[in-house]
């Protein structure tokens, strides 16, 4: 089917495509092979805001990883659109967070100081003036200026377009049924279409991950999440808003999504009326004008959850030459760069730019209250 790989990566999501742009990158001779169309999963699905929400809620390990997205996302972007000319659209449209009480505030000091991050806090007037459709009764908020999203469903497609340019394969529509092994090590993969040979097999299936066998140990669920979306003018709407873990995420062309909700569904991925009616009410509680407007799509999309957000990065550990890179929950995209460049070190035996132990498959995950 195909000629030796240095790497076949399975799965062709955010993880996997970023994950190839750094091999590729080292001259390696990669394949991405996806059980569907490549992006089509949880990465087309999010909202590609570049931070966590409440940020100082979470492990170090996932705001280091965060990090080194917010420092390289902006580069990364007008290299995919120079060469691939599709831009996904990396903005720094900032983010106003409403309805942080004292001690949330207080909680973010330390984070603030950590990342060298300023959360500005503005009253009535000045709020007003950084977004005028902000809902008239918010008279208080803090507003996290650098803040930068990209399109993720055009962040996929231009990184497509440029592995497929440097000479990265393609399997899509292509269902993985096992991983090849001889004398403890992995040799590529089965699919559908046939063997794919590799010295080394990349795991970047998302929510899907944990059901190959090799990979039962980690913990990686399907965790739904829907959205809606509506049409407006461009440039309406200038800045992400945040309220009580709903958002509003303006896209240059008018558009803008609202999101997003927790479902535990296993692999079922549907939309309903009640949460369309939900989250057109925080929608047009935090941006009263939008009632003008009408949704023009809802969707619903599979996170892969790990007990407590942080990604499994590393070697599988009982098999040679098999890597994982999965499990990023909610933050795929900002997380993803950083990850990707981590694995890529991990595979060349390089020094990388953060500690690799606490990604490890056997590192210790304390399950937060709202996994299950």
């Amino acid at each position: 089917m195909s000629s030796q790989m240095d790497v076949a990566i399975v799965g062709g999501g955010v993880v996997g495509l970023l994950t190839a742009y750094y091999l590729q990158a080292e001259q390696k001779k990669v394949c991405i092979i996806d059980q569907s169309a490549v992006g089509t999963e949880s990465s087309w699905a999010g909202g590609g805001i570049l931070t966590p929400l409440y940020p100082w809620l979470y492990d170090d390990a996932i705001n280091d990883l965060s990090a080194y997205g917010q420092e390289h996302y902006e580069a990364l972007s007008q290299e995919l659109f120079t060469e691939s000319t599709i831009d996904p659209q990396w903005l720094q449209s900032g983010l106003i967070m409403l309805g942080l009480n004292k001690s949330q505030s207080q909680a973010s000091q330390a984070w603030q100081q950590q990342y060298q991050v300023q959360l500005h806090d503005y009253q009535s007037s000045e709020l007003h003036q950084y977004e005028p459709q902000l809902n008239k009764s918010y008279q208080q908020g803090y507003i996290q200026h650098n803040v930068a999203q990209l399109r993720n469903p055009w962040l996929v497609q231009s990184l497509r377009q440029y592995l497929q340019q440097k000479g990265v394969e393609f399997r899509e529509n292509t269902p993985v049924t096992g991983i090849n092994q001889q004398n403890g090590k992995a040799t590529g993969v089965r699919t559908v279409q046939g063997n794919i040979k590799a010295n080394k097999v990349v795991i970047a299936s998302g929510a899907w991950s944990s059901l190959f066998p090799e990979l039962s140990t980690i913990d990686v669920k399907p965790v739904m999440g829907q959205m809606i979306l509506y049409k407006t003018e461009p440039h309406w709407l200038k800045r992400i808003v945040m309220e009580r873990g709903k958002y509003v995420i303006p896209r240059e062309d008018g558009h803008i999504l609202c999101g997003s909700t927790i479902e535990w569904n296993g692999y079922k991925k549907i939309t309903t009326k009640e949460t369309r009616q939900s989250l057109k009410s925080a929608a047009e509680t935090i941006i009263p004008a939008l009632k003008d407007y009408n949704i023009i799509k809802q969707w619903s999309g599979l996170r892969p959850g790990s007990p407590n957000g942080v990604p499994y990065i590393g070697k599988q550990g009982q098999i040679e030459n098999l890597y994982v890179n999965t499990g990023h929950y909610r933050y795929g995209v900002v997380m993803g760069l950083g990850s990707a460049r981590l694995l890529t070190d991990i595979i060349n035996n390089k020094q990388s730019f953060i500690d690799p132990s606490r990604y490890a498959l056997s590192a210790i995950r304390e399950k937060t209250n709202e996994y299950r």
